[in-house]
């Protein structure tokens, strides 16, 4: 996650900031640097990051719910070989301490991002930690093949 530095209101305007570190170029930008492909190798070293991410994420008892190239952004500077997770406004609590987790429910509309979107979200199921993978999966597989299968269709 990127650093973070504080948060406020600008009452006047009815604006609300938050302030983290510097980052870098989104995945989806550094993709289209390299020409549409990544080689497996890099595909790989993303993977690995991409999990770590969302294994953190979920021990915080959430699911970010919007995988897509354009929410991880590589790091500014020294720390530009690793990967940071961004935008979580379509995140959501997936466990609690007193309701344990959330229930199942199969009347959902699409959530996130369709191209990546795992297929539970596009039959509208709940999304769970196993959704937040898949399209982590999908993401990697479109950087690895230059395009997804489904894609255009």
């Amino acid at each position: 996650m990127p650093k973070y530095y504080g948060y406020g209101c600008y009452k006047s305007f009815g604006v609300k900031f938050l302030i983290t570190g510097l980052l870098g170029p989104s995945l989806e930008d550094l993709f289209e640097i390299c020409n549409r492909r990544f080689s497996l190798k890099t595909c790989c070293m993303i993977m690995c990051q991409l999990i770590n991410l969302m294994r953190k994420t979920h021990e915080l008892n959430f699911i970010h719910r919007d995988i897509k190239p354009d929410n991880f952004l590589a790091g500014y500077g020294d720390d530009s070989n690793k990967i940071h997770l961004i935008d979580f406004g379509l995140a959501k609590k997936f466990r609690d301490n007193v309701s344990g987790h959330i229930p199942f429910s199969d009347k959902k509309h699409l959530t996130g991002t369709a191209r990546f979107a795992s297929l539970n979200s596009h039959r509208g199921m709940e999304l769970s930690r196993r959704d937040d993978l898949e399209a982590i999966g999908n993401m990697v597989l479109y950087f690895a093949l230059g395009s997804l299968p489904w894609q255009n269709i």
